[in-house]
């Protein structure tokens, strides 16, 4: 996965892109300011789909160490769970740079962890 653009890459562009209206730029290049806690790289569409699926597939890791512990890993996959999985919602409509959000959400969603 080390190929793929990692989401603060995507970000970055997007935060030059003169397409993109101005105060999104700005709101962009503010996120990039702050430490991420967690690298994502957005996987592309399969050669079956159009792009336009409800679908987003993405590889994901945490950009320190943590413990042993597997509760910590637990704790770390729950908190990554909520970042970005808004992004399906957007590619039937023309994807993000054709629907700029107001604002940011996160979403009400359950994870079970099962022994």
């Amino acid at each position: 996965p080390d190929n793929l653009p990692s989401d603060r890459d995507i970000l970055r562009g997007m935060a030059e892109d003169q397409r993109v209206p101005p105060k999104m730029r700005d709101l962009f290049r503010k996120r990039l300011e702050q430490p991420a806690s967690a690298h994502r790289r957005p996987v592309p569409p399969l050669a079956s789909e159009t792009g336009r699926e409800p679908v987003e597939r993405f590889w994901m890791q945490v950009t320190g160490e943590l413990s042993d512990d597997p509760i910590i890993h637990l704790v770390a996959l729950a908190y990554m769970s909520d970042m970005g999985m808004l992004g399906a919602a957007y590619p039937p409509f023309g994807g993000l740079p054709r629907n700029q959000p107001s604002m940011m959400v996160s979403l009400d969603h359950s994870m079970w962890f099962h022994s």
